[in-house]
């Protein structure tokens, strides 16, 4: 009976001591195919909004948010009705997505247009920029700056239409909603346009916009809700146009890419590129 007992405890001991092994090997397994997954962002898109200030009359003859204590990075904004270029509410005036190579942003008001930052770092700059001012981003950083000239054109591969020889931008507008994602494969900001109003048309768009890891160039997708013709987008003028004039030109190197509109269903006709250039209106169009 003693002997059985004795025999009984070193089994029991043996289990004991298995089980605490295989526990730890799992546990070391699972610690190890954690280190594995984990991958360092490449991409990263947003839109940050002013908030702890309030809506007042601007010195630019429109409303202005002033006051703002600080901003708040939201994956969807409906832009307010008030909303417009320089109101000071949208951290760098519109969503921004960046790759670890290049950064842009676009204004999210009738301007409409895509600007270019450009990087001297592999890091993801965007959250940190304009935190410290509005204008911050237009002088040189450690990680880089704004690049482009874009004036009263389109900036870099964003949308307008052609009416009557002149590029019409989204002053009118029902409504415009933008949304952020973020995944390891890509980040992507999606702008949706109820009631975009040129000429004597009326349309809903939606836009898409989605950067890669590694990547410089930026795919811009579209799709209306009816076919319309006109439809342009911004073109650089020269390599030299998308650069500082300071020294610190000679430090970036920023490719620039255009995409055409890419539509599944009811596809844009007439869809072509301008020059970027500071007035629209009499400049050839290229077919």
């Amino acid at each position: 009976m003693n002997i059985l007992k004795i025999l009984t405890g070193f089994l029991c001991a043996i289990l004991i001591i298995s089980c605490k092994s295989e526990k730890k090997e799992a546990t070391k397994q699972t610690e190890t195919e954690t280190e594995k997954t984990t991958v360092t962002p490449k991409t990263y898109a947003e839109i940050s909004i002013a908030e702890g200030g309030k809506w007042i009359d601007g010195t630019r003859g429109h409303k202005e948010y002033d006051g703002g204590t600080s901003f708040k990075n939201v994956e969807m904004l409906e832009v307010p009705e008030n909303h417009t270029d320089h109101s000071w509410y949208i951290r760098y005036e519109g969503p921004g997505w960046e790759s670890n190579k290049v950064g842009y942003r676009l204004y999210l008001d009738w301007r409409n247009a895509i600007d270019i930052f450009g990087k001297k770092t592999d890091s993801l700059v965007l959250a940190n920029v304009g935190q410290d001012g509005f204008d911050s981003y237009h002088e040189p950083e450690s990680w880089g700056q704004d690049i482009l000239k874009v004036g009263k054109g389109l900036g870099i591969g964003s949308i307008g239409r052609l009416v009557d020889d002149k590029v019409v931008h989204f002053k009118e507008v029902e409504a415009t909603k933008a949304f952020v994602q973020n995944t390891e494969k890509q980040s992507t900001v999606t702008i949706n346009y109820k009631g975009w109003k040129t000429g004597d048309d009326t349309i809903d768009l939606s836009s898409t916009l989605s950067i890669s890891p590694d990547k410089r160039y930026t795919k811009h997708s579209i799709q209306p809700s009816k076919e319309i013709t006109g439809i342009v987008t911004g073109n650089c003028k020269s390599w030299r146009s998308i650069f500082s004039k300071r020294k610190y030109k000679q430090k970036m190197g920023v490719h620039c890419h255009v995409w055409s509109a890419n539509l599944s269903a009811r596809p844009i006709r007439n869809g072509n590129f301008l020059r970027n250039r500071n007035h629209f209106g009499s400049k050839k169009r290229r077919r």
